[in-house]
C-alpha cells in the first residue's frame, strides 16, 4: 500500500450557502481512512456535491457560505493537510481546445518538466483507456468521453484524496464499470476515495455509504429497477429519415452509413457506448451538422437545404448540456423565448410558459435566474423550453442527465402525453432502464455503426449485443 492517503472525518458539518436561509447540509459525521471506497448517496437537491467540495476545500473558500462543525482532511504520517483532486459532474466544463492541454496543464501545476510532459499525459491517458483522443477537440468528444478525460486529469496528479460527483451518468454501464475499477484502485493504494452519486446500483453490498436527502443522512429505500414495458400506440408519417448518414470529424470520431426513422407516436431509443455517434446523429436532425454523404429528411424536407431556424419550427432539441441551450436571466422567459421569437406576444408566450410549467413541477421557478439554480432543475427548464413550442419531432439527447428517478419519471410521463398527441421522439441515450420505461424502438450504435434496429424488448433482452455494445457488463 502506498504512504500516500489521507484521514478524512467529519464531526456535525453543515453549510450554508451566501444569501440563502436553510442550511444545503447538516449534521454530517463520518471517518473515512485512507484506503476506503466512500460512498454518498441521495436524490437531487441532497446535498452530494456540497459535501465534496467541503472536502475538497472548495467550500468555503471559493463558495463563499457558513461552515459549521469540524471536517478535518489530513494526509497520512504528515499531520499535513492532504491533496484533493475532484471530477466535477457536469463534463461540459473544461479549460483549454485539446485532450492534450487538458491533462497537461494539472501535470504542469504538479511540476512535471516540458520534457517529461508528452509521457506522462500519455500515462494520464492510457490509465483511462483513453489515449486514441490524446489529439481530439475537446468540444467534439461526447460527453462521456469529456468526463473520461475528467477522471484522465484526476487521477494524473496523484492526488491523496480523489472525489467523483456523478462519475458515471454521462457513461456507458461498461465504461461506468472501468471508472469505478479506476477508483477502487486508488483505495487499494491507500487513497481516499469519495463517490457522490444518485443511483445506487454501483454501491457494493456492505460498503461505507452516506444516504443524504434534503442534506441530513437519511435511511435508504431501495429503488425498483424499471421493466421493459411497450405500449401498443398507433403509428403516423415519417417525420424523420436518415439514410445512409456519414460524417467524419477532421480529428476522429463521427458515424457511416446509418440508417434511422422516427414516426408520429413512436419514440425510439438511440443506444450505444461513449463516442458511438449518438449526439452526431441528434445534431443532423436540427441542421447544426451537415451529412459528408447521405440524407437527412425531417417531415419530408431535405435538412441539408433547410435553414436551422427553419427545422426548428417542427423540431425540438434538448442538448445534453442544458447550459448549451439556457441563455436568459428568468426561467419563465426561457422557456417561453422560442414562442417570443416566432413572434407571439410575450405575455401570451408567458401564459403558455408556465401552464408547461406548471405540468413539469417547476412553476416555482419561474422568476429564479436559470443560471442560480441546480443542475437538475437547470435540465428540467431546458426541457420544457423545448416542449412549449410543441415540435412534432421531440430530440432528446440524455434527458434524465442530473435527474433522480421522480424527476426521469417526470420527463417520460411528459413525452409519454406528446407521444399520444402525434408527435414522435427520438431519445439518444446509454441509459437502458430509462429506454425500457420509454421507447418501443431501439437502434444501437457502436463505432458509428448501426448494429441492431428492432423493438425495444428484443433489443434490450439480447444481453450478448447489449455486451458489445458496452450497455451491458
Amino acid at each position: 500500500m502506498s504512504d500516500r492517503g489521507a484521514h478524512v472525518t467529519a464531526e456535525g458539518v453543515g453549510f450554508t450557502y451566501a444569501g440563502t436561509r436553510s442550511a444545503a447540509i447538516a449534521g454530517i459525521d463520518f471517518v473515512a481512512p485512507p484506503g476506503s471506497e466512500n460512498w454518498i448517496t441521495g436524490p437531487n437537491a441532497a446535498g452530494k456535491s456540497t459535501l465534496l467540495e467541503i472536502i475538497a476545500g472548495v467550500v468555503p473558500t471559493v463558495i463563499e457560505g457558513n461552515l459549521t462543525g469540524r471536517l478535518d482532511v489530513v494526509g497520512v504520517g504528515t499531520g499535513a493537510a492532504a491533496t484533493p483532486s475532484m471530477v466535477l459532474q457536469d463534463s461540459g466544463v473544461y479549460l483549454f481546445r485539446t485532450v492534450f492541454d487538458e491533462i497537461a496543464f494539472p501535470l504542469a501545476n504538479r511540476g512535471v518538466s516540458e520534457d517529461e510532459l508528452d509521457s506522462a499525459v500519455l500515462g494520464a491517458l492510457e490509465a483511462v483507456d483513453i489515449a486514441h483522443l490524446e489529439s481530439r477537440l475537446m468540444h467534439t468528444l461526447s460527453g462521456g468521453e469529456r468526463q473520461k478525460v475528467a477522471v484522465a486529469a484526476a487521477l494524473a496528479v496523484d492526488p491523496d484524496v480523489l472525489l467523483l460527483d456523478e462519475p458515471f451518468e454521462q457513461l456507458d454501464p461498461a465504461s461506468a464499470d472501468e471508472v469505478l475499477g479506476l477508483a477502487r484502485r486508488q483505495s487499494a493504494l491507500g487513497k481516499t476515495v469519495f463517490i457522490a452519486t444518485r443511483e445506487a446500483e454501483h454501491v457494493p453490498e456492505g460498503a461505507q455509504r452516506l444516504h443524504l436527502v434534503a442534506g441530513v443522512p437519511h435511511v435508504d429505500d431501495a429503488e425498483p429497477r424499471i421493466a421493459c414495458r411497450p405500449t401498443a400506440r398507433p403509428l403516423g408519417g415519417l417525420l424523420l429519415e436518415i439514410r445512409n448518414l456519414t460524417h467524419r470529424y477532421g480529428s476522429g470520431g463521427g458515424v457511416e452509413d446509418v440508417d434511422l426513422s422516427v414516426r408520429e407516436g413512436e419514440s425510439v431509443a438511440l443506444l450505444g457506448p461513449n463516442g458511438a455517434g449518438k449526439t452526431t446523429i441528434m445534431k443532423h436532425t436540427i441542421g447544426l451538422l451537415r451529412p459528408d454523404s447521405g440524407d437527412v429528411r425531417v417531415l419530408d424536407k431535405d435538412a441539408s437545404d433547410c435553414e436551422i431556424w427553419d427545422l426548428a419550427r417542427d423540431v425540438g432539441l434538448l442538448f445534453q448540456n442544458p447550459d448549451d441551450q439556457v441563455f436568459n436571466r428568468l426561467v419563465e422567459i426561457e422557456v417561453a423565448w422560442s414562442l417570443i421569437a416566432r413572434g407571439i406576444a410575450q405575455d401570451a408566450a408567458v401564459e403558455r410558459a408556465h401552464a408547461v410549467m406548471a405540468e413539469l413541477g417547476i412553476d416555482r421557478l419561474a422568476k429564479e435566474n436559470p443560471h442560480e439554480i441546480t443542475a437538475s432543475e437547470r435540465q428540467l427548464v431546458a426541457f420544457t423550453s423545448v416542449l412549449v413550442a410543441e415540435p412534432r419531432l421531440i430530440v432528446l439527447d440524455e434527458p434524465t442527465k442530473a435527474l433522480d428517478a421522480d424527476a426521469a419519471e417526470t420527463v417520460a410521463s411528459a413525452v409519454e402525453r406528446r407521444l399520444d398527441d402525434g408527435a414522435g421522439v427520438l431519445l439518444v441515450t446509454h441509459d437502458v432502464r430509462f429506454a425500457a420505461r420509454l421507447s418501443n424502438r431501439c437502434v444501437v450504435l457502436a463505432d458509428g455503426r448501426v448494429i441492431a434496429d428492432g423493438p425495444s424488448c428484443e433489443v434490450l433482452e439480447d444481453a450478448s449485443l447489449l455486451r458489445r455494445a458496452r450497455l451491458l457488463t
